[in-house]
């Protein structure tokens, strides 16, 4: 029997976290598998006054900011928890099947240090409409067969990512490093796939809210644009150069404008 950790980190989206909470409870308490599963809330606002039900861990982020908030509770479910199953406060789990059954599979099915889940996007008017799969498996571009093509380029978003306890352990030191990175997160997902210790797993667990986001942990562009920086300065000594190279050219591209190339080239 495995002990699993559903961790949901949040600032300041209380309605949506209860909401998300309540579907997370419903489905443990329905769940007959032959793992535990465990429900931990990490709160970035220490002032936070939201009640949650009984059996809900709630974790206070000690430090400041989403990497703090991340890091810490991760530190502090690695002791109790073999696996940790991260994801946002506005995401949901899938309608169609239960995750923990998917979670299961992921778990029995090898020795992958992080194993990503695929998503879909949705957004909330009067009713959630989803969109697409996030991640498209074709013959050319293939996140199970060749993840650093994709991953080297542009990072996955934060949700339904389940990483070993023991493998999170042996990062902290480092995590520590990308405190203001926003993106702590992907660290250990690209260092497993440097050492071929990562799996794809496509089928879409959980929504990705996709709706403009300019509450709870939303950053402007500018910070985030600085982080994504902070990101590449810091993971550049754990990776090739031919890499590295490949990881920057990939962020000019997808993240930054014109304006941010001329005033910062990334590959210096």
């Amino acid at each position: 029997m495995h002990t699993i950790a559903i961790l949901v980190t949040t600032f300041d989206r209380n309605a949506k976290l209860r909401r998300l909470v309540a579907q997370w409870l419903r489905f443990i308490a329905d769940y007959r598998g032959p793992n535990r599963y465990l429900l931990c809330v990490a709160d970035s606002n220490p002032r936070n006054d939201v009640v949650l039900p009984a059996g809900v861990s709630y974790l206070v982020n000690a430090g400041e900011g989403f990497d703090d908030n991340y890091t810490g509770a991760c530190k502090a479910l690695c002791g109790s928890a073999d696996f940790v199953f991260a994801m946002g406060d506005d995401d949901l789990p899938s309608m169609f099947v239960s995750p923990l059954v998917l979670i299961d599979a992921a778990v029995e099915s090898g020795q992958a240090d992080v194993t990503l889940f695929n998503h879909v996007s949705y957004v909330e008017h009067t009713d959630i409409q989803l969109g697409e799969r996030y991640y498209c498996v074709g013959e050319t571009v293939n996140l199970a067969v060749d993840p650093l093509t994709i991953l080297g380029t542009r990072l996955p978003r934060y949700v339904a990512i389940l990483y070993r306890g023991a493998y999170l352990e042996t990062l902290m030191p480092l995590l520590k490093t990308f405190r203001g990175s926003l993106h702590a997160y992907a660290v250990p997902i690209l260092l497993a796939a440097v050492a071929q210790r990562f799996r794809f797993f496509d089928y879409p667990i959980c929504f990705f809210h996709q709706g403009d986001k300019q509450d709870g942990a939303w950053e402007d562009r500018s910070r985030v644009d600085e982080g994504l920086r902070l990101f590449l300065r810091n993971i550049r000594p754990h990776v090739s150069e031919a890499h590295y190279a490949q990881m920057a050219a990939g962020f000019e591209r997808n993240y930054f404008d014109a304006a941010s190339r001329q005033a910062q080239r990334l590959a210096a």
